[in-house]
């Protein structure tokens, strides 16, 4: 074969294996380009594994972004507590609230437009108040049993618009109590 010749047909191979490599690297630098593309458009994973997370506060929100419930620490009476706030329905009003100190112990607290419910346990006392309105103070009867240092007593009272005064729990409307060593005794107007 003649020498020009071989060498002619070796520069078509090559040319033609040039061609041929251009083509791929173009089509491999498309699709490398659309999975980086498609990989940043990916949902991320909505689970997350960890052995510690700090946080002061956690917030759980609903699909609208409504706040509907909370896990932290608050400041109640003078000191930090822990507290979890569940929320019910946005605009209805009823919530539940369990706050635990060290030092002011364990309360329970349920309101909603129609009533309320607390419980606290404190060292050497307990308490459950029951409500008709959404606070001791407004228009309403409320009830509380309490036990402080070995005595116990059931206050009612039909109404209680005014203010405290001498403590949360002394009220100047008129109730009722019964306790075991007094026994029925009524108060105010």
């Amino acid at each position: 074969m003649n020498p020009e010749l071989a060498v002619e047909e070796r520069l078509r191979r090559l040319e033609y294996q040039v061609r041929r490599a251009r083509m791929w690297s173009v089509a491999m630098s498309v699709a490398l380009g659309a999975v980086v593309f498609a990989s940043m458009q990916a949902p991320q994973a909505k689970q997350f594994d960890a052995d510690l997370v700090r946080v002061r506060r956690i917030e759980l929100i609903d699909a609208s972004g409504a706040v509907r419930g909370s896990l932290g620490l608050e400041r109640e009476l003078g000191e930090e507590a822990i507290a979890l706030e569940l929320l019910a329905a946005p605009g209805s009003g009823t919530k539940a609230i369990l706050w635990a100190s060290s030092t002011a112990g364990l309360s329970l607290k349920h309101e909603s437009m129609q009533g309320s419910l607390e419980l606290v346990a404190e060292d050497r006392s307990a308490m459950l108040t029951v409500n008709s309105g959404n606070s001791p103070k407004t228009e309403g009867g409320w009830s509380r049993l309490r036990s402080q240092d070995g005595d116990t007593w059931l206050d009612m009272v039909h109404t209680a618009t005014e203010e405290p005064y001498e403590g949360w729990f002394e009220y100047k409307s008129a109730r009722v109590r019964l306790s075991p060593d007094e026994g029925l005794e009524q108060f105010g107007h």
